[in-house]
């Protein structure tokens, strides 16, 4: 069994991007959420080794890396500059964990689209599902040897819009041996983008695939749309082990900037409904995606208590 499925409910980290735009504007560096700029040192490192230690302060449990704009690079054809930020993300979270014992890391990917707006553009997903596996193999490429190694517990590619890019997702990482979590973007009604239903894609995955995936995941939807997912997920509801939706209720795609992202509720109801959520199906870790940063994972692992 998977370290990040023993014991009960854990917490995940925030996101990185929202609250490094919201940084940047105190710091006023302009490009500061740019992931990419990592590998140049000085304040991007900083600021994202602080956020990683800001949530690890906060109580979570499962930690992330920034790394889910990295995919543009193989998109441009650039793989190395790829892999230097990767492993360049994932070293800077591991240094955050310096310290912190019976915690889970997570590497986490972006889909196939070239910038955000790729992960809610249908125009954007790959055709079918070997296109897909194609380019997510590059991806997973990358962390084998951490995955074989142990050092990480799993990769997970966000934001997923359709069935065809995820059953590619789960062919890429299971022909590298890579413990994988598809994680999905779902509409309110807890469908996806094609309006295909979770529960559908889920059982053609794992039948395909013999359950290959540890698990999968739902974020940066509305907090109904992840309740409304797992909820007609029917018999593969127990498939589902991860969520973390947005703080807003409003579509991802028509966000702008961390002011499209501000939290709608507040975080304690937020939290409350999560914690309501594991009690009422199998969900093994919870947490925020965009608008959520240090304070709103605090008031979730509190919740949690």
């Amino acid at each position: 069994m998977s370290k990040l499925l023993e014991g009960g409910s854990k917490v995940l980290f925030g996101p990185y991007g929202s609250v490094l735009q919201e940084r940047r504007e105190k710091l006023g560096v302009p490009d500061l959420q740019n992931s990419s700029r990592i590998v140049d040192g000085g304040i991007y490192r900083e600021q994202t080794l602080n956020i990683a230690k800001d949530y690890l302060l906060a109580g979570a449990d499962v930690a992330t890396t920034n790394t889910f704009g990295a995919r543009a690079h193989l998109r441009h054809g650039n793989a190395e500059l790829y892999r230097e930020v990767v492993q360049a993300q994932i070293d800077v979270t591991m240094e955050a964990l310096n310290g912190h014992s019976g915690k889970n890391l997570l590497v986490t990917f972006g889909p196939y689209g070239v910038d955000n707006k790729g992960c809610y553009n249908l125009r954007e997903a790959p055709g079918d599902s070997y296109e897909a596996r194609d380019f997510h193999e590059q991806q997973f490429a990358v962390v084998r040897d951490l995955a074989r190694k142990g050092l990480i517990d799993a990769v997970v590619v966000e934001t997923i819009s359709t069935g065809r890019e995820a059953l590619g997702v789960a062919l890429a990482a299971k022909k590298l041996g890579v413990p994988i979590i598809p994680s999905f973007w779902v509409d309110a009604t807890g469908n996806l983008k094609t309006g295909d239903k979770l529960s559908d894609v889920l059982r053609h995955i794992d039948g395909v695939t013999g359950n290959y995936p540890l698990g999968y995941s739902v974020n940066c939807c509305p907090l109904d749309g992840a309740k409304e997912a797992i909820s007609h997920a029917n018999g593969k509801r127990d498939r589902i082990m991860m969520a973390y939706p947005n703080a807003s209720d409003a579509d991802p795609s028509t966000l702008e900037e961390i002011d499209g992202a501000v939290s709608v509720r507040d975080h304690h109801t937020t939290a409350a409904q999560l914690v309501d959520m594991t009690k009422i199906s199998s969900l093994r870790v919870i947490g925020g995606c965009c608008g959520f940063d240090q304070e709103a994972i605090r008031v979730i692992v509190g919740a949690s208590a």
